[in-house]
């Protein structure tokens, strides 16, 4: 608003934009910028859980096998059972690995246990890095968990835990 004062005469001078489309693209916008977000998180739980549910089950069976192949030390030379021995530990190996790329997705504590552990959990595992102490203070856990959503805390997670 301006306000121009020519002798006696006032005039006000005043510029309305209506900015209700703006609002309304802004607003959609954010909606769907939520719905990306969390389908990124369930594609992420649904790898997650493949990872871990199948190809882990999958490494572990393997394992099992081998170890069968080694109960029995009649049928196999000394090399063949290092050879075999050595093949063991590399799958338990990755089987670890996978475990581990199966947390860095989606950390099951979050689903199993809920927002509260998860952010107890991470704390944790950032002071053990770190060597920094952190203590986590709530007064309501009701409010914590509806005051941060599941979508913020994975993000959170990445960026305070890098992938190791």
């Amino acid at each position: 608003m301006s306000k121009l004062i020519v002798g006696k005469r006032i005039t006000f001078t005043v510029i309305v934009r209506d900015i209700t489309d703006r609002l309304r693209t802004e607003r959609q916008l954010q909606s769907l910028t939520a719905e990306l977000m969390t389908a990124q998180e369930e594609e992420r739980r649904r790898i997650a859980r493949e990872l871990h549910d199948d190809i882990n089950q999958r490494l572990a069976l393997v394992v099992i096998e081998i170890g069968n192949m080694l109960s029995d030390p009649s049928t196999m030379t000394t090399q063949v059972k290092g050879t075999i021995q050595s093949v063991s530990q590399r799958l338990a190996r990755i089987s670890d690995d996978v475990r581990h790329m199966a947390y860095q997705f989606h950390p099951s504590i979050l689903d199993d246990l809920g927002l509260t552990a998860a952010l107890k959990h991470m704390a944790d595992e950032w002071s053990n890095r770190t060597g920094i102490k952190i203590v986590i203070v709530q007064e309501e856990t009701a409010d914590l968990c509806h005051a941060i959503s599941p979508v913020v805390f994975i993000e959170l997670r990445r960026r305070v835990l890098p992938t190791s």
